[in-house]
């Protein structure tokens, strides 16, 4: 779940409005109705006048359905002015996107496994191709035929069965993560079971007739573990496993040795792990350690061994072996030891070898180690001063290849392929962007001091001619929670940003995962205004460097970036010209006193639990909602989902409410609210384009670089 809130990253920023526009008083911004909603905790009485906004049902209110209406009917009008900016903005990103375009395959039995995108076509096209062979390729799953009539569909988990013969494939239609999954004849093409409602968690057994899947609870919490055999209705499937403490999810794989299926069960802070017989998956679960508050463990196969990676007594993690036949703690075996201040953050066993992520520095690192000679390692590294690699498709056991993804800010997705015995790297493919060229962009690497010492990286790519004479506009990013790292992807769309004189930044802040837990708990819980701290120390150190001025420092955040970049504007609100919050958990406070939200119970380790009183203290003092004064704010775009069940709707849509109610400006704030939408990115590769197109004019025009239509 710690990743969850951080599903489609996207790289935006914003700035202020021109208002000599004819159209920023052609239309009054919605103004909700206060109805006071009062409460008393803590001896003292809370006062909630949006509270009215806040509908859980299915149905929502008409009366909330209006005021959204005319949300979205205000920011259409005050971006009408910048709809051919928008259009040449969609046509820029598009011209940068190979429309027709084949991914690298990779093999899995019988068969090469990809997919292609067709020119006009939102979804891709999954296929595969018997291993050297001249048949045709096969089509596995169409998502375009699946979408039509549907304002969203989203791929959940996709797998073929181990004969090969049927998959299963997970598909939500209206962005709630409520998965139908459904089975098909890969031989004939038809349908066959269908599951409806469920979780992204499922897993093939070895006779390719079972399937373990996972249900939600009434919160949306994945807590239960079914057994579904084909051919029969999911209404006969057996419950195998049930998770009953709040705080903890389920979740479902086959390791790649295909040996066993896990179940795991895991709080932010503490896991537990199951696992049946793959060769027999009518028996029981049996426990392979026994959950211990503050112990986190991952397990992986190979022979009569799981590899556990642990945090047992070493909070950087180290991996040790455990026999598969008593695989306790007593048992447990050495393998590869703790290193000082470098966090083993994966592991990932193959057949000959073992492969380590680990994080040296803030940036990962793949270490290999071959099991004919464990004296024998070697170090994968790029010689780029900010990157993000990670083991890419890996799905064969037995391979004498490691697949990695490699990409930076500047420098598009490179698939390669790691020669264990050359220890040799061989690029497979290079994302193709046509219209650029990755030399005239730079990337850096760059540190702000924060107040107590500690040293916060920044990635940054910029074109090349770039001067720090506090002249650019400049956009940065950030999340800081959950302990996952924000590491710097490559963005299509962001070139156009970039073409345009901006910089484009990655404030790596404490509540990230960028160094390990340590990283992690230092922006947590009674730490986590670290993390607005940290943001606006970065802010600062940019503006001080020459890289922007306060005037053309735009920030954006999703989710926890969304609670990241609204509470550094309530703290510095002069320090921004604009800020976009994307799904922001923003009502920090009241969401977690409903236990019946879907996350609330299972983030009191991550936020802490208000009905303690030091924790609602703490969160009073930062939570964005609470925190709206009296003042001069930034240009503020706010984006949500009607049918978000991770941030819902209402969390914005207040925080949009009350600023307006208190701010002393007259800049703008804008709330896009998508009646089709959930915690994501639209889910066509097309209306992606277009809604990123959208965000950049909202940038653009509240910057003053971009003239009205």
């Amino acid at each position: 779940m710690q990743y969850r809130r951080c599903l489609g990253l996207i790289f935006v920023g914003f700035l202020l409005m021109n208002l000599h526009s004819s159209f920023a008083f052609a239309m009054r911004p919605p103004i909700a109705e206060k109805q006071p909603s009062v409460s008393k905790l803590h001896g003292e009485v809370r006062t909630d006048a949006f509270a009215w906004l806040k509908d859980t049902s299915e149905v929502k209110n008409p009366k909330i359905l209006s005021y959204l209406d005319e949300e979205n009917a205000y920011t259409d009008h005050q971006m009408k002015d910048m709809t051919s900016l928008r259009e040449q903005l969609y046509a820029e990103m598009l011209s940068r996107v190979r429309e027709d375009d084949e991914a690298v395959p990779y093999k899995k039995g019988n068969y090469d496994y990809y997919s292609v995108t067709e020119k006009g076509k939102e979804y891709p096209i999954y296929l595969r191709k018997k291993v050297d062979s001249n048949s045709r390729p096969e089509v596995v799953l169409d998502l375009n035929t699946l979408a039509t009539g549907k304002e969203f569909i989203s791929l959940g988990l996709i797998k073929v069965s181990p004969d090969g013969r049927t998959l299963a494939y997970g598909l939500d239609f209206d962005g709630s993560r409520h998965y139908d999954i459904f089975f098909k004849d890969l031989a004939t093409g038809a349908q066959l079971d269908f599951i409806p409602a469920m979780s992204d968690e499922f897993a093939w057994a070895n006779d390719s007739r079972t399937l373990f899947y996972a249900s939600y609870s009434e919160s949306m919490r994945p807590n239960r573990i079914y057994r579904h055999k084909i051919g029969t209705s999911y209404e006969a499937d057996q419950m195998i496993f049930q998770e009953s403490d709040e705080k903890f999810d389920v979740s479902i794989e086959r390791v790649r040795s295909g040996g066993y299926i896990l179940l795991s069960s895991a709080s932010k802070s503490t896991t537990e792990v199951w696992f049946i017989d793959a060769d027999h998956p009518d028996a029981s679960p049996q426990v392979i350690e026994p959950r211990r508050a503050g112990h986190s463990y991952y397990v992986d196969h190979r022979l009569n061994h799981f590899f556990i990676r642990t945090n047992d007594r070493a909070p950087l993690f180290k991996v040790v072996m455990a026999p598969v036949s008593s695989p306790g703690l007593a048992n447990w075996l050495p393998f590869f030891p703790e290193q000082s201040h470098v966090p083993i953050e994966d592991i990932n066993v193959f057949e000959d070898f073992v492969v380590l992520s680990v994080r040296e520095a803030g940036l990962t690192e793949l270490k290999v180690l071959d099991f004919r000679n464990l004296t024998k390692q070697k170090n994968i590294r790029f010689p780029d001063l900010t990157y993000t690699v990670s083991v890419g498709d890996n799905a064969e056991f037995s391979t004498p290849f490691l697949r990695v993804d490699y990409q930076t800010l500047g420098r598009p997705e490179s698939v390669l392929d790691f020669d264990i015995r050359t220890q040799q790297l061989r690029l497979q493919k290079q994302m193709p962007v046509p219209e650029f060229n990755a030399d005239d962009y730079q990337t850096d690497r760059i540190f702000a001091k924060a107040a107590d010492g500690k040293m916060i990286p920044i990635s940054l790519v910029y074109k090349k001619g770039f001067k720090r004479d506090g002249s650019h506009p400049f956009v940065l990013v950030g999340y800081g929670a959950y302990g996952v790292p924000y590491d710097p992807l490559f963005s299509q769309s962001l070139i156009s940003l970039l073409s345009r004189g901006f910089a484009y930044g990655i404030a790596h802040v404490r509540g990230g995962g960028e160094y390990g837990d340590p990283w992690y708990f230092d922006g947590k819980l009674f730490n986590k205004k670290n993390s607005f701290t940290d943001f606006v120390t970065c802010a600062e150190y940019l503006i001080e460097q020459g890289y922007t001025q306060a005037k053309k420092l735009a920030i954006h955040g999703r989710s926890a970036g969304g609670l990241l970049v609204t509470a550094a504007m309530n703290l510095r609100p002069d320090l921004f010209k604009s800020v976009i919050a994307g799904v922001p958990f923003v009502d920090v406070m009241n969401t977690m006193l409903d236990e019946t939200l879907p996350l609330t119970v299972a983030e009191y380790e991550e936020w802490g639990n208000p009905n303690d009183r030091e924790a609602y203290r703490y969160i009073q003092s930062y939570a964005p909602y609470e925190n709206i004064q009296k003042a001069d704010y930034p240009n503020l775009l706010l984006m949500t989902g009607i049918h978000d069940n991770r941030v819902p709707y209402w969390e914005p849509t207040k925080f949009a409410a009350k600023l307006r109610a208190e701010k002393t400006d007259s800049n703008l704030v804008l709330l896009n609210a998508g009646m089709d939408a959930g915690h994501g990115e639209p889910s066509g590769r097309y209306t992606q384009l277009r809604e990123r197109a959208f965000i950049y004019a909202f940038l653009l025009k509240t910057l003053g670089m971009a003239e009205a239509d």
